[in-house]
């Protein structure tokens, strides 16, 4: 299983911190997940960031959700695979979530970028979101959202992004009888497609460092033994006693998150 670590980057403005950069190899992950915004006009400097830094670029193609111009959108999400030619993208970030999109607006703005991105599959892969699931410790909660959202033409997407957080809760907090029961729960709402857990991670707010280490290790181990292809685990950074960060934020030093990470990639390998 491929593992990726997410870093959350601002919408409109910003680079990558060179320093952090390197410092996230010691997770020995292969990927770095970032939002791309096709507003932003540091967008490509982003990306390159990373292909310099020796990580495979997952690219999150962002827009105005209040102001939507698909066309350009479109544009952008054809530049960013001509210049990248990455192995999968992803069509936008929790659009239900965090921007309140019903299933329909959401459809509405991916199926014409998802057709022009024909032109780059099947070396690219293409994502969309499988905003369904409401986080409980107790384990997710899945809606009829990602159901609903009901593509015209699922043949365009190649994969389903989904984020199965639990935190506080552990690894094997679960509403079923077993995790393999809870992602065939979750398997029926995605038309057939393969899942890609492109978030999940724990606060360290409500666990020690020591246990977000033994929760991500664990999550890892569930996600690969059920057949996950790739895995992202958020996030890069955070403050010393609040956030989901593998690093310290006043120091940039590794918490016990990042050998957790790094063993499961020795142990497995990515395949």
């Amino acid at each position: 299983m491929k593992v990726g670590i997410v870093w959350p980057t601002p919408g409109l403005h910003g680079l990558l911190d060179d320093d952090v950069l390197r410092k996230l190899h010691e997770t020995r992950a292969s990927h770095l997940r970032v939002n791309l915004d096709m507003n932003n006009p540091q967008a490509f400097d982003l990306g390159q960031q990373v292909l310099d830094a020796g990580f495979e670029l997952l690219p999150v193609l962002d827009l105005d959700y209040m102001h939507p111009n698909i066309p350009a959108y479109g544009d952008f999400c054809l530049e960013v695979c001509e210049r990248f030619r990455p192995g999968l993208v992803e069509l936008m970030n929790e659009p239900r979530s965090i921007h309140g999109l019903s299933p329909e607006a959401y459809r509405y703005l991916i199926e014409p970028t998802a057709e022009r991105l024909q032109l780059y599959r099947p070396q690219c892969r293409v994502a969309f979101a499988g905003d369904c699931v409401r986080f409980d410790k107790h384990g997710p909660r899945f809606d009829d959202w990602l159901k609903n959202v009901n593509p015209l033409y699922p043949e365009f997407f190649d994969a389903v992004a989904v984020h199965t957080y639990r935190e506080p809760g552990p690894p094997d907090a679960t509403r079923y009888e077993s995790r393999e029961q809870e992602y065939d729960a979750l398997d029926e709402h995605c038309y057939g497609l393969p899942m890609i857990v492109t978030e999940v991670g724990w606060n360290i707010s409500s666990v020690s460092e020591q246990q977000q280490a033994d929760y991500l290790y664990e999550e890892l181990c569930i996600n690969a033994d059920y057949g996950i292809e790739m895995t992202c685990i958020y996030a890069y950074i955070s403050d010393r006693h609040a956030g989901f960060g593998v690093l310290r934020a006043d120091d940039q030093s590794a918490r016990p998150a990042v050998e957790a990470i790094a063993r499961f990639v020795d142990e497995h390998g990515e395949t």
